[in-house]
């Protein structure tokens, strides 16, 4: 049987793929048949195979589909099995601008509390943050903001990333704690701000920490 579910699987990628359209791909006599007979019990190695598959095709529609088809039938209490689902289904919901729910799984995920390398966790948090953002939830993006930074800056003192790279965390974080009307925030935020003295209420700091670094010539009307 599990033979028979691999190569099932293996010819359902391969029409997938050949379509290339998911509106189309669902219509499909194959894949119509294929949904009706099979569900996720006994089956999560292949459908989470499955779903990569589709993921990696763009078709989020019946990622989500099979993410939660595997949820309802095996109950999966293995916290990295559940995590590999829940990534899937938050960059699913995230793709198709369904913002609230990918608010929903990715603090599931988040809460599972695991390991996991930081460019992973940051995927997660970007998601979320501008998901927050979109659906003017402005003091949870600042939050996933703010958990952001703090990997960034753990990132950056090991030298893994630029300094332009830690300024843009900077500046998401600023930007919606000002939509979120929290000044004392922002200013808080500003004044932990030492790259380039940024935290300076003289700007002639900010532009002889630059010159030092030769990026003086980068700022607008720098001629």
């Amino acid at each position: 049987m599990a033979q028979s579910i691999v190569k099932q699987v293996s010819e359902i990628l391969k029409l997938a793929k050949k379509v290339r359209n998911e509106a189309e791909f669902q219509q499909k006599p194959q894949y119509k048949k294929f949904k009706a007979k099979n569900d996720g019990r006994k089956l999560q190695r292949e459908l989470t195979h499955l779903a990569d598959g589709l993921m990696d095709l763009k078709f989020y529609e019946e990622c989500i589909y099979w993410s939660h088809k595997i949820f309802e039938d095996l109950r999966i209490s293995d916290k990295e099995d559940r995590h590999t689902v829940f990534n899937t289904l938050i960059f699913s919901y995230y793709n198709l601008n369904n913002y609230e729910k990918t608010l929903e799984y990715g603090q599931k995920s988040l809460d599972l509390e695991l390991e996991q390398p930081a460019a992973q966790t940051i995927d997660t948090l970007v998601a979320m943050r501008v998901s927050a953002s979109k659906i003017k939830r402005y003091q949870d993006a600042s939050k996933y903001a703010k958990e952001h930074l703090k990997i960034q800056i753990v990132r950056y003192n090991r030298k893994d990333i630029k300094t332009h790279d830690l300024l843009i965390s900077y500046a998401n974080l600023l930007d919606h704690q000002i939509k979120e009307k929290n000044m004392i925030g922002a200013k808080k935020t500003i004044k932990n701000l030492k790259i380039f003295n940024l935290n300076s209420i003289d700007s002639n700091d900010v532009l002889v920490s630059m010159n030092k670094e030769g990026l003086k010539n980068l700022l607008p009307l720098s001629y």
